[in-house]
């Protein structure tokens, strides 16, 4: 018998994916009809943690335009979610809402990565969100010492650290008490020209949208932090990947 989440889930992708169907040929609408795909193949299963094999039906979406079937996918998802009574069960919805966020940027194709796969229950994300914040911040200290002043990424490397402290203080807020301190140094990749600078900022940005969709499936909440990150990670240039936080 299929879980009814996951039956909603999958009529909530439908409508996405007819909508994506719709849009103007390209790398975009390809990445996007195969992120879909993969998607309702897992909720049309009775494992969605393993291979897909589905063979349940899905019934047939209302609300097809875009970006309304987006916007009402991941409202409905999140809903989903926040209801699931495992971990694993509140990733894949949560990661399925992230993903199909992302599609609202046409200008950024979606990535693969990972597949789901059985989860242990989840348990420390809050820590785990705070560590990618603290190496974000590492770098983009690290980056900035090697821009010259009239670089065109100073400044808005400059406005991402007064973000992401705002941010590492929201997130130290709610932590165990006494909050964890940031730690005095990360191994990070060099990060000495623009080009570097560039790169390494969009995969970090990407592995802390997903660290903060493990922290919204954990908690059932705090959805607006991966949802403004998701759109932070394709502004710099991160490709989000199919199932956000399995990578």
């Amino acid at each position: 018998m299929q879980d009814p989440a996951f039956a909603t889930a999958a009529t909530l992708v439908a409508a996405v994916r007819a909508a994506v169907e719709g849009q103007p040929a390209g790398g975009w609408r390809d990445g996007a009809l195969a992120q879909c795909d993969e998607q309702l193949a897992r909720f049309s299963s009775a494992d969605p943690f393993s291979d897909p094999e589905p063979i349940f039906p899905v019934s047939e979406p209302t609300d097809t335009e875009f970006p309304n079937a987006i916007s009402q996918a991941v409202d409905g998802l999140i809903e989903l979610a926040n209801a699931a009574e495992s971990g694993g069960h509140a990733l894949l919805l949560v990661s399925t809402a992230a993903a199909t966020h992302g599609l609202l940027n046409q200008q950024s194709t979606p990535g693969e990565g990972s597949p789901p796969s059985h989860v242990d229950p989840l348990a420390g994300q809050r820590q785990n969100a705070l560590t990618h914040v603290w190496a974000l911040i590492s770098a983009l200290e690290q980056g900035l010492a090697h821009l010259g002043s009239k670089d065109p990424l100073k400044e808005q490397v400059q406005q991402r650290l007064h973000d992401l402290k705002t941010l590492r203080a929201l997130l130290r807020e709610d932590a165990a008490d006494p909050a964890p301190s940031q730690p005095p140094y990360f191994e990070l990749p060099a990060m000495t020209t623009p080009a570097e600078i560039a790169t390494r900022w969009a995969q970090l940005e990407v592995g802390l949208a997903e660290a903060l969709v493990l922290l919204a499936a954990e908690e059932q909440t705090n959805h607006d932090l991966w949802r403004r990150q998701i759109e932070m990670a394709q502004e710099v240039g991160g490709q989000i990947p199919r199932w956000p936080g399995w990578d």
